[in-house]
């Protein structure tokens, strides 16, 4: 039996990343370890790709998530996030409120990221047990200013705390379990909602001479240094 959540980085490598192989000539990367983006040559800007589902969250800022977990991706490979395609499975037990409730979330997301929904698909099915949402964005990338990667040495520097977007997570779906916690510091912990999108932290670094970032998700700061120094052939 599996266990919940992604696959370690050994199954992952054995059991999918290892059988893909570049075909086109306007594909400039594979899929590895550390690297959360694709980056497309079509002419002009490179477009940039990465793809999120969200499993875990509440209807309450499922949208909201949808949204910032993908753009930081491509905002962390130092693109501009553009617009989304969204897929949205809602089991047979959900009901058109909570459906127009994500889609306000989705969109009041997206207009404070500054990107467009441009579509995706919308579906009521048994293969969910509650609403899963899962996201691609675009973004774009201009060709002179391509991230050269991590190299040793380098230092690493983080734009905002350790765990922002789990604390939110923590306060604002398992409040019931933390009665031990008092009411204003479950209120600040929700309040890191705010600052979910890297998206203005990206384009600053971008000017600062960044080389390299990454959206710091499941593994913490040290997980996610270890899966840029893997991708850049500094770690092992």
């Amino acid at each position: 039996m599996l266990r919940l959540g992604k696959l370690d980085n050994d199954d992952l490598e054995r059991l999918m990343l290892k059988k893909f192989r570049r075909v086109r000539p306007e594909s400039l990367s594979s899929p590895t370890i550390g690297q959360d983006c694709a980056m497309l040559d079509m002419g002009g800007d490179l477009v940039v790709l990465s793809c999120d589902p969200i499993t875990s969250a509440k209807i309450a800022h499922l949208g909201r998530l949808t949204v910032h977990v993908s753009c930081n991706d491509a905002a962390a490979a130092g693109a501009e996030p553009v617009g989304l395609l969204v897929t949205l499975l809602i089991p047979p037990s959900g009901t058109t409120e909570e459906i127009a409730r994500i889609a306000d979330d989705l969109s009041a997301a997206a207009q404070m990221a500054n990107v467009d929904i441009l579509g995706g698909h919308t579906e009521v099915t048994d293969a969910v047990s509650r609403a899963v949402t899962n996201a691609a964005v675009i973004a774009r990338q201009p060709r002179d200013s391509a991230l050269r990667g991590m190299r040793p040495g380098d230092d690493i520097v983080m734009t905002k705390w350790a765990a922002v977007e789990g604390t939110t997570i923590l306060a604002e779906d398992f409040a019931d379990r933390l009665a031990s916690i008092s009411k204003e510091l479950l209120a600040s912990a929700r309040a890191f909602s705010g600052q979910l999108s890297i998206v203005a932290e990206s384009k600053i670094a971008m000017l600062h001479g960044a080389s390299a970032m990454h959206d710091v998700t499941e593994g913490g700061v040290l997980g996610a240094a270890w899966e840029l120094g893997y991708a850049n052939a500094c770690a092992v």
